[in-house]
């Protein structure tokens, strides 16, 4: 039998929720968590990863005591009987393979098939194979049928852990609709990412607004974990393709100077932009009917026309009569029926956050929406 197709074990239990349990039939070493692996139950072919690998034995017994004292005969028997290894394959994709070939049946399907009547696969796992149904290791054609053969669009982002078979994404398919590449810190997420983008700029299938908080991909970083230098995407593709933007006049990305800088202008904050940061910024009711009070007074100039208002106490005039003085949040806030201290809040605590910021200005040097686009 071909080793590449041979069996490493079969269906004992599971479910669809929880995945499958297969005891192994094969030494544990032959298989790692993260393997892809394939059920074949009929006309239907289960794929999956290996999740887990765990040691089980039919009498607690012969787990807990050493058998280096039996002969060597008896304890080989023991492994894989007594003493054996399951392993967890949770099932992604079912592929129905049709019924036997030369049969009726199987015209009948195929003529559904071509007249987009019935849909072969890959498509979502909502059944379980039977028992003892065999499980074998995927081979290339395995993960060709799955993840794409070479061809226009498709690019490589990895290989398969044991026998290194190409992982190729169809890029042309990936832009039409949303993603995410997720994973616990140090797996490569940002690693991952930086090649996904490099494939859409070389195949040349999308264009990409990466807001890189980190300043991760755009010039090259190191690799703390080899100490080598991982080429970034401007290092790749040069400026023409490239074009990297910081926040503020004379901010350094990396210690390089940026292709431009994006400024917001005060004009351009809208009460909605503030509301959205509701959460952050810890606003009230009252914050919110402040806000709406801003409007209704400034219009679209609220912003920069509350910012340059000035927090003061009350003064007394002559005749001891105490106000606040003209161009004050107070003057502002009784003149428009709001809570004082409120207004004080909003104007100190809340969107003086935003005015400190380098890159909101007044009068923005460009514009930047123009010139991302």
């Amino acid at each position: 039998m071909d080793v590449i197709n041979e069996p490493i074990g079969y269906i004992v239990g599971g479910g669809l929720k929880e995945g499958f349990r297969i005891r192994l039939t094969v030494p544990a070493d032959r298989v790692q968590e993260g393997s892809f692996v394939v059920c074949e139950n009929g006309r239907f072919h289960y794929y999956g990863l290996i999740t887990d690998l765990q040691l089980g034995s039919t009498d607690p017994r012969f787990a807990d005591e050493k058998t280096d004292r039996l002969q060597p005969a008896i304890q080989q028997a023991l492994l894989g009987k007594t003493l054996y290894t399951t392993l967890m394959m949770y099932p992604t994709l079912l592929m129905d393979t049709g019924p036997e070939f030369g049969t009726a049946e199987r015209a009948e399907w195929e003529d559904r098939v071509a007249n987009n009547l019935e849909t072969p696969g890959p498509k979502p796992v909502k059944t379980v194979p039977a028992h003892h149904a065999e499980v074998r290791q995927a081979n290339e054609a395995d993960v060709a049928q799955i993840f794409g053969e070479s061809g226009d669009g498709m690019f490589v982002v990895g290989h398969t852990i044991e026998q290194g078979y190409p992982v190729r994404l169809d890029l042309k398919k990936f832009v039409k609709r949303s993603s995410g590449i997720f994973g616990a810190t140090g797996t490569g997420k940002s690693f991952l990412t930086r090649m996904v983008l490099a494939g859409l700029m070389l195949e040349d299938v999308a264009a990409a607004l990466v807001f890189d908080m980190h300043n991760e991909y755009a010039f090259d970083d190191t690799d703390t974990d080899r100490m080598v230098t991982v080429r970034g995407l401007r290092s790749l593709f040069g400026s023409s393709k490239v074009q990297v933007a910081a926040l503020g006049k004379g901010a350094m990305v990396r210690g390089k100077s940026p292709d431009f800088t994006l400024e917001i202008a005060f004009s351009e904050i809208e009460i909605s932009d503030i509301e959205m940061l509701s959460n952050e910024l810890k606003l009230t009711d009252t914050s919110q009917s402040t806000l709406n009070a801003l409007f209704r007074s400034f219009r679209e100039d609220w912003f920069v026309k509350f910012i340059k208002l000035e927090i003061s106490e009350k003064i007394t005039d002559e005749d001891g009569k105490k106000y606040y003085p003209p161009n004050s949040v107070g003057a502002w806030a009784e003149e428009n029926n709001v809570h004082v201290a409120a207004a004080n809040t909003l104007h100190r605590n809340r969107l003086d956050r935003f005015a400190s910021k380098a890159y909101v200005v007044e009068r923005p040097a460009g514009d930047p929406v123009n010139e991302i686009v």
